[in-house]
């Protein structure tokens, strides 16, 4: 998948989440809505992505920063879907999902970083 077409489709794929996280709201508001339960995800996933950066080796504010842009998206899906309002495939689809767009990224960086290598072996050739 080329580069134009990777990203049209992460857009396209945070998009539907931000939609779907929308109805999962109101599917909250409207009904008894526990937030010791809400607070509970929510510490869950926060740990959980906390251990995963550690883990990982990433810098902590690349961690807090995707964090305060992903958990107001992820927090509903998840709290609703763990509420029975919601089928638990749909997490299912929406981890594939971001683990297809995750991977093919890394394939892209991986051809660029060879085209990049080439390029400098072809230069230092040449002198």
């Amino acid at each position: 998948m080329d580069a134009k077409r990777l990203k049209t489709f992460a857009i396209t794929h945070i998009t539907a989440n931000i939609f779907l996280s929308a109805m999962c709201i109101y599917l909250i508001v409207e009904s008894k809505f526990k937030l010791e339960e809400m607070l509970h995800w929510f510490t869950f996933i926060f740990i959980f992505g906390l251990c995963a950066t550690v883990i990982t080796k990433r810098k902590l504010i690349d961690y807090f920063v995707v964090s305060l842009i992903t958990l107001p998206i992820v927090l509903p899906i998840i709290y609703t879907t763990m509420n029975g309002m919601f089928s638990g495939k749909i997490i299912l689809f929406d981890a594939l999902g971001f683990w297809f767009i995750h991977n093919q990224y890394q394939q892209l960086e991986l051809i660029e970083d060879e085209v990049r290598k080439n390029k400098d072996f072809g230069e230092e050739k040449e002198e």
